[in-house]
């Protein structure tokens, strides 16, 4: 388990860029290509490539972040970018696009990119305190093993997308009635 541990021990000191930390000259597709690459490193490992300029054009073309100016992408359009690269790995498409829609709406768009990364972190560490710290919790007093690291943490994505997308249904059909 030592990629493993190195994994933890660097994803337990990340610090993900907040919106202040985005490039504040325009960018071309690949240099948003490498820069989130390279701060999601963490996350998703050295080596791993979420994000590719083709996703970013698509991305666009499903209007789930607006178009670039003149083939240059604002610090805006990084966060728009770090937000679905991130969100996609658990949550639809659709509902990523009224997710982001509605918290941007209530908080504008700064504070909901750093509220995001924030709770990034923080759930990050939580499934790690719950999973890779779990020899405290016993079953049939015995500790749980590594083995069992995986279904837990499955068994908390699984839980934590169920509740994201009960409660997003929820807003939507509130606001549709005129309730928000």
């Amino acid at each position: 388990m030592t990629q493993f541990n190195d994994w933890i021990s660097a994803v337990q000191t990340m610090k993900l860029p907040r919106y202040h930390d985005l490039p504040r000259i325009q960018y071309y597709s690949d240099q948003v290509v490498d820069f989130v690459n390279d701060a999601l490193s963490p996350l998703f490992g050295a080596g791993q490539k979420p994000l590719t300029a083709s996703m970013i054009n698509n991305y666009v073309k499903q209007k789930m972040m607006p178009p670039p100016v003149k083939k240059r992408y604002s610090n805006d359009h990084v966060a728009f970018v770090i937000t679905i690269t991130i969100l996609k790995q658990v949550v639809s498409i659709p509902s990523i696009v009224e997710g982001i829609r509605l918290v941007r709406e209530e908080f504008g768009k700064e504070k909901a990119y750093d509220v995001f990364i924030d709770f990034i972190e923080e759930g990050v560490n939580n499934v790690i305190a719950q999973t890779h710290e779990i020899n405290f919790v016993p079953i049939d007093n015995k500790p749980i093993v590594s083995t069992l690291i995986p279904m837990k943490a499955s068994s908390m994505a699984f839980a934590a997308k169920l509740v994201a997308e009960k409660s997003l249904i929820d807003i939507l059909n509130n606001e549709e009635e005129g309730k928000i």
